[in-house]
């Protein structure tokens, strides 16, 4: 089994490979993607990994799902009903999944927020090209 340590050099490796300019003319996303079990060594790994990409010379960016999710949520209208139809019914899963799926969907919420993230870091680079 691959350790989280060689698939980040993995990663590395095809992004200092540069992309295959048959494809696509789009510069390529790179996930580094690995199981549940690993997200805590991940977290500790994750200044490491960082600081090797700055010194190389590269501008790494990060969107944590996790802290969308839980900031879309902690912000959400219905919140406090959310709360309290849990404390009447604390096992009813399937409602309390319908609801939270809502708030992070509704609106294109957890989604817009990904492509607002992409949308400025397609305006940077472009300003970087005709710099």
């Amino acid at each position: 089994m691959a350790s989280l340590r060689s698939d980040f050099d993995e990663l590395i490796r095809r992004v200092e490979a540069g992309r295959d300019f048959a494809h696509a003319s789009f510069e390529p996303i790179f996930y580094l993607v690995f199981h549940p079990r690993d997200l805590l060594e991940a977290k500790l790994l994750m200044p490491a990994w960082t600081s090797k990409l700055r010194n190389n010379g590269w501008r790494m960016e990060t969107f944590s799902i996790a802290e969308h999710v839980a900031d879309i949520l902690a912000k959400a209208p219905l919140r406090k009903i959310w709360l309290e139809a849990d404390k009447k019914e604390p096992l009813a899963w399937q409602r309390t999944n319908k609801a939270l799926g809502n708030a992070l969907t509704v609106q294109r919420r957890l989604q817009g927020r990904l492509e607002e993230k992409l949308a400025a870091l397609a305006r940077i680079m472009h300003e970087g090209r005709r710099a």
